[in-house]
C-alpha cells in the first residue's frame, strides 16, 4: 500500500531526541515522513519559509530563540502561522508547552523518554494534520463560497430565524445602494432597513409567513437608497436546515429590478394605450384611418428607440469586460502543469511578453527559473506552483520575477488554488512590482541600525542586541561578555589632520576590528572614537584574552595620511554580564567603569571590571563637581 508522503521540518538541537524522533517516524504504515532536521532556531525559520513543510516539530528550549520567539518569527510573515506547529516539551515545561498553544501552536508532546516517542508521536501527529486538513477544507469552502456569492450581481444574505430581517451576513453587493454590509450587518432592523414606508407592513407579513410555514419567501418591495433614490427589489429566499431538519437560518437573493419595474409600468401604459386606441379605432375604424396611420409611426418610433437603448446596453457591459481587462495588477492562470491558461494586459505589461508568448505555455521557465543572484531554480522549488501542488492559498509573498528581455523585478504576489468539487484544478496568480518600495524598506531599517561612517551597527542597534543577550543570561544562565573600548591617541590625529583624517582613521580602525571577531560576536560605534564589543557564549577569561589581542592589533596598526604616521592605541574595558546587571544600561555603565580604569592605570591596556570600579567612578564625578564649585 502507498504512503502518504508528509514532509516533517524538526528544530531540536538535542541529537538523542532527534535520534528518537527518526525512528519513531520511520515504521508508520500510513504515512511516509520526509523529515527535514535544524538545530537552530534560526535555521529552523529559514527552512520553515523556503521548503514550506507539511508540519514543524519544534523544541522549546533551542540555543538562540525560544520556542515562542519562533512562533512570532513565523506569525510575522502574514499575520497567521502558515504550518501547523507542535511543540516538543519536558515534563517540566508542559505550562510552556500550553502558552506555546495559545501563540498559535496546534499540540505539544512530553519527551520524557523514548517511549513516548515511539508510541504517542506519531499518533499526535496524525490528530495535527487531520486537523489541519479540516482547517484547510473549511477555509477553501468559505473562500469558494464568497467567491461565487459576491461574484452573481445579486446581492446574497442569511437572515436569522429568531428575530425577523436580523441579519448574519450579507454580500459587498449592498454598495450598490449606497451602504456598506457592516451598517446593514449593526442595523437592529437588519433586511427591512430602508424598507420603503408604504411597503414595509407587506414585508413583514412576508416574513412572518415563512417564518410560520417553512415555505420559500418571495416578494417585491421598494427600498429607498443611501442617495434617497427608490430601487425594487425581488428578494427570494428559503429557510436551510441541519442533516436532522432542524432550521437554522434563512438564505436568499436580494435582486435590484427597478428597470424590470420601468419597463413593466412602460408596457402596461402602452398596452393601455393600445387597447384605448384600438378600442376608438373598433368604433370610428372609417373616419380615422389617418390617426391609425399616426399611431403606427409612434409604434415603429419607440421599437427603434428600444433597439437602441439595447445597445446601449451591450455596449455598456463590453466597456465593463474592458474595465476588468484593465485592472493594474498582473492576473495568471495555471493549470496543474503550470501552464498559463489566461492572462490579462497588466500581467503582459509587467513582464512584456505578448499573449501568444505565455497561453498555454510552462510560466516557471519564463518568468521565475531564478533566483536573484541568477542561480536556477527547479520546477519542483518553484512556489510559485504551491498553490496548486499543496492545495494552500499563498498570502503576500515577495519573490523575483524575470521578463522577456531578462530583467528582474521584485513581485509581490498571492495565489489561491482552483477548485472543482474537491478536486484543485489549477491556480491564480496576482501580483505587482515593489522593486521600488522593497528596496526603500531595506535601505531605512539598515540606516536604522547601523553607523553611517563605518558601516557598523549603531549605539541603539548594540543596546537592543545587548538586552536580549542578558534576557538570555538570567533565563539560561549562560556566559557573554561585554567590552567598552575608547581610542587612545585619536583627538591628536583629529586635531592635527582634521576630521577627514579623524574619519578615515575611524573606517580603517573598524575593518581591524571587524576582522578580530568571531562570527557569532557583536561590533558597533557607540559614538565618537568609542566603540562596543559583544562576545556571546564567551566568559570572562576568553573574553580578556581577545581584549589583549585586539589592544595589540591597535598598537601595531599604523594609521598614515598625506605622509605622516600615527600609533595608537585602545583602552579596554570587559565586563562580564552576570544576574546582578538587570538592564542594558547598567551593562554599559559597568563596561565604561573599566574602561576608565584602564585608562586611568596609564591607557592602551584592557581591565576586567570589579564592583569597586563603580565606586572609583563615582567618586571621579563627585571630586569634579567639587572642582567645579571651588
Amino acid at each position: 500500500m502507498n504512503r502518504i508522503p508528509v514532509r516533517v521540518l524538526l528544530v531540536e538541537d538535542d541529537q538523542v531526541d532527534r535520534l528518537a524522533c527518526r525512528r519513531a517516524l520511520a515504521k508508520h504504515p500510513d504515512f511516509a515522513f520526509g523529515l527535514i532536521e535544524a538545530e537552530t532556531g534560526q535555521q529552523g525559520i529559514q527552512l520553515a519559509t523556503t521548503l514550506h513543510p507539511d508540519l514543524i516539530l519544534l523544541d522549546y528550549h533551542l540555543p538562540d530563540v525560544s520556542g515562542i520567539e519562533f512562533l512570532a518569527e513565523l506569525q510575522r510573515e502574514g499575520g497567521e502561522i502558515p504550518v501547523p506547529v507542535m511543540m516538543l516539551t519536558g515534563s517540566d515545561n508542559v505550562g510552556v508547552a500550553v502558552e506555546a498553544m495559545r501563540r498559535g501552536a496546534r499540540d505539544y508532546l512530553v519527551k520524557d523518554s523514548e517511549r513516548n516517542y515511539l508510541e504517542l508521536l506519531p499518533a499526535v501527529i496524525e490528530r495535527v494534520l487531520r486537523e489541519q486538513r479540516l482547517r484547510s477544507d473549511k477555509v477553501a469552502a468559505e473562500v469558494k463560497f464568497r467567491t461565487l456569492v459576491e461574484q452573481i450581481p445579486a446581492v446574497t444574505y442569511m437572515a436569522s430565524l429568531d428575530v425577523p430581517g436580523q441579519l448574519r451576513y450579507i454580500s459587498p453587493q449592498i454598495q450598490k445602494l449606497g451602504f456598506s454590509p457592516e451598517q446593514w450587518l449593526a442595523d437592529p432592523d437588519g433586511l427591512l432597513k430602508q424598507v420603503h414606508p408604504e411597503d414595509r407592513a407587506t414585508v413583514q407579513a412576508a416574513y412572518a409567513g415563512s417564518y410560520q410555514s417553512g415555505t420559500p419567501l418571495r416578494c417585491e418591495y421598494r427600498v429607498v437608497a443611501a442617495g434617497g433614490d427608490t430601487h425594487w427589489l425581488l428578494n427570494e429566499a428559503r429557510i436551510v436546515r441541519d442533516a436532522s431538519d432542524v432550521p437554522l437560518f434563512l438564505q436568499g437573493v436580494l435582486i435590484d429590478i427597478t428597470e424590470e419595474k420601468r419597463t413593466e409600468e412602460e408596457l402596461r401604459n402602452h398596452r393601455q394605450r393600445l387597447e384605448d386606441m384600438v378600442a376608438m379605432r373598433t368604433a370610428q375604424l372609417e373616419r380615422q384611418t389617418e390617426l391609425l396611420t399616426s399611431t403606427n409611426l409612434n409604434l415603429l418610433r419607440e421599437i427603434d428607440e428600444r433597439r437602441h437603448a439595447e445597445q446601449a446596453l451591450r455596449a455598456s457591459k463590453a466597456s465593463f469586460r474592458l474595465l476588468l481587462e484593465s485592472v493594474g495588477e498582473g492576473i495568471l492562470g495555471l493549470d496543474l502543469q503550470g501552464r498559463c491558461t489566461f492572462v490579462n494586459d497588466a500581467a503582459l505589461a509587467l513582464l512584456g511578453f505578448t499573449s501568444t508568448d505565455l497561453l498555454n505555455q510552462p510560466l516557471h521557465p519564463r518568468i521565475h527559473h531564478s533566483r536573484p543572484d541568477g542561480t536556477p531554480y527547479s520546477a519542483e522549488d518553484c512556489p510559485i506552483y504551491d498553490a496548486f501542488r499543496i492545495g494552500v492559498a499563498q498570502h503576500v509573498r515577495i519573490e523575483t520575477f524575470w521578463r522577456k528581455n531578462g530583467s528582474p523585478f521584485t513581485a509581490e504576489y498571492s495565489s489561491h488554488p482552483l477548485r472543482e468539487g474537491d478536486d484543485i484544478t489549477g491556480a491564480v496568480l496576482v501580483f505587482r512590482d515593489v522593486t521600488e518600495s522593497h528596496a526603500m524598506a531595506e535601505q531605512l531599517a539598515w540606516q536604522a541600525a547601523h553607523d553611517a561612517l563605518t558601516g557598523l551597527g549603531n549605539r541603539q542597534e548594540f543596546e537592543r542586541r545587548l538586552a536580549q543577550v542578558l534576557e538570555s543570561v538570567h533565563r539560561d544562565g549562560v556566559h557573554h561578555t561585554l567590552c567598552y573600548l575608547d581610542l587612545d591617541q585619536f583627538k591628536v590625529v583629529n586635531d592635527t589632520c582634521g576630521h577627514a583624517a579623524g574619519d578615515e582613521l575611524l573606517r580603517q580602525i573598524s575593518t581591524l576590528l571587524q576582522g578580530r571577531m568571531r562570527q557569532r560576536d557583536t561590533l558597533a560605534r557607540l559614538g565618537g572614537d568609542e566603540f562596543g564589543m559583544l562576545l556571546e557564549h564567551c566568559p570572562a577569561d576568553l573574553a580578556l584574552r581577545i581584549a589583549l589581542e585586539v589592544r595589540d592589533a591597535v598598537r601595531d596598526f599604523r594609521f598614515n595620511w598625506q605622509g605622516r604616521s600615527f600609533t595608537l592605541g585602545v583602552s579596554i574595558g570587559v565586563a562580564p554580564l552576570g544576574a546582578g546587571f538587570d538592564s542594558a544600561a547598567t551593562a554599559m555603565s559597568a563596561a565604561d567603569a573599566a574602561c576608565y580604569v584602564a585608562k586611568e592605570q596609564g591607557r592602551n591596556r584592557a581591565h576586567l571590571y570589579h564592583a569597586e570600579d563603580a565606586n572609583l567612578i563615582e567618586h571621579r564625578s563627585q571630586m569634579l563637581w567639587v572642582s567645579r564649585l571651588t
